[in-house]
């Protein structure tokens, strides 16, 4: 056992504080310590979601607190007992075991990533989105659908310290941009208003339906970018003059040019020739697939939407995070992984609040997709994707993981289009340096 009682008097405090750091009472204080605290993240998480589990308790001060607690008492109460004697081992071997597997989950949390990959059918990506948050201020160029590098990337935690702590803005042309206010869990609701400003672009209201769907979406074509409406296998792509293939199965939209009222598209087709023509609210197009018509009923060749967010109490389907940007007089809501733009003195800013995108170092690329379901039912009983990745083929299930450049992916879960078919694969991807350790 160390003597204590060699030591100098002057040390006398320090000798309590070890004392008090090195006991079993202390122990059984972090113990119980760290009981409530779990049982506080089960119902934080019960009540609203993972996340917020995660920003209030697991990786907030109390945690961090008794942690750092529980890691002084072990040490300390190894110390307690120096010189060491045989007898020790297996309370050595169970502190150390406990020290080393702290150590390792410090290193996964510094150091490991985990996230997750989105992708549809022939789509290829070489990121992940982790659930960190950035703030991120850009200058559009105004030659094409470029920005600048950004003015401003900020990572922050406002559901851990709202805007209000974790100060955000940026002086431009003289006006401070700042985040003034934000929710937790907000609806985004769009509505789509006549505009006479000239730089508004067009807006289409559509329905697209067959036997076993009905569809009905407004597609926006706003500044430099292209309005985009998905639904499952294809797209709906508006355009403000110009129009460019995107690829795959898509219905291209433009105003056309002498025919006030009326818009110019083309259906392009992975299977079927291209198809062109006119039309105007209340016709139809006819889509080769799935039997699916496109009937337009409404346009308005000069737009703009109007983005509400709704705040809740606690998450539901539909709801993400949302913040408040003001600059120049005015105020802007920002849902999670959207943007807005300000316009001041000729110069346009680009704010985006998004999730931060992390490289894997290879292009992935989704072949297919494969469900297999319950007889009699549309519940899934199993799910794989097929991917590509540097000209070989690799199958990712929910029991076959599939490992590259450090980084472990894992089939999560995927998403129907309205007609019951999946066109969206969800890869859990991690990586854990510290799981040696663990």
């Amino acid at each position: 056992m160390l003597n204590l009682k060699t030591m100098k008097k002057s040390s006398q405090p320090l000798i309590v504080i070890f004392q008090v750091l090195a006991s079993v009472k202390t122990a059984v204080i972090i113990i119980v310590a760290m009981t409530i605290l779990s049982i506080w993240g089960t119902l934080v998480e019960s009540k609203y979601d993972a996340k917020t589990a995660q920003e209030t308790v697991y990786h907030g001060f109390y945690m961090y607190s008794t942690l750092i607690l529980l890691c002084a008492n072990l040490i300390f109460s190894m110390i307690e007992r120096w010189p060491w004697k045989s007898r020790h081992l297996p309370f050595l071997l169970a502190h150390f075991g406990i020290l080393i597997l702290m150590a390792g989950s410090y290193v996964t949390r510094v150091k490991g990533v985990d996230g997750s990959m989105v992708f549809r059918f022939g789509e290829s990506k070489n990121w992940i989105s982790i659930a960190d948050t950035y703030v991120n201020v850009f200058e559009e160029k105004t030659s094409a659908l470029t920005v600048g590098a950004p003015l401003l990337s900020k990572k922050v935690r406002y559901m851990h310290s709202g805007p209000e702590e974790d100060l955000t803005s940026i002086e431009l042309d003289g006006e401070k941009m700042s985040v003034t206010s934000y929710y937790p869990y907000a609806i985004r609701e769009d509505k789509v208003e006549p505009s006479e400003d000239p730089s508004d672009g067009p807006s289409v209201r559509f329905v697209l339906q067959n036997s076993f769907a009905t569809i009905s979406k407004w597609v926006t074509q706003s500044g430099a970018d292209v309005g985009v409406a998905n639904f499952g296998p294809a797209r709906v792509l508006l355009f403000k003059s110009d129009w460019f293939n995107g690829g795959g199965n898509e219905i291209l939209l433009k105003p056309a040019k002498g025919r006030p009222g009326h818009l110019q598209y083309r259906i392009n087709s992975e299977k079927h020739p291209t198809k062109e023509g006119f039309v105007k609210a209340g016709e139809s197009i006819k889509t080769p697939w799935m039997d699916m018509v496109l009937r337009m009923l409404k346009y308005e060749p000069r737009s703009k939407s109007v983005v509400h967010y709704t705040p809740l109490a606690k998450p539901k389907e539909g709801s993400s995070e949302a913040i408040q940007v003001t600059f120049a007089g005015t105020k802007k809501w920002i849902g999670l992984n959207n943007y807005t733009r300000f316009e001041n003195k000729g110069r346009v800013f680009v704010v985006s609040f998004a999730n931060q995108k992390v490289p894997i170092g290879v292009d992935m690329k989704l072949k297919n997709f494969e469900v297999g379901r319950y007889p009699g039912s549309q519940m899934a009983m199993s799910y794989q994707s097929v991917v590509e990745v540097d000209g070989e083929e690799h199958l990712i299930s929910m029991n076959e993981p599939f490992k590259k450049s450090g980084f472990t992916f894992y089939q999560a879960s995927f998403q129907d289009d309205e007609s019951g078919k999946p066109y969206l694969s969800v890869l859990s991807v991690n990586y854990d340096p510290g799981r040696i350790l663990k």
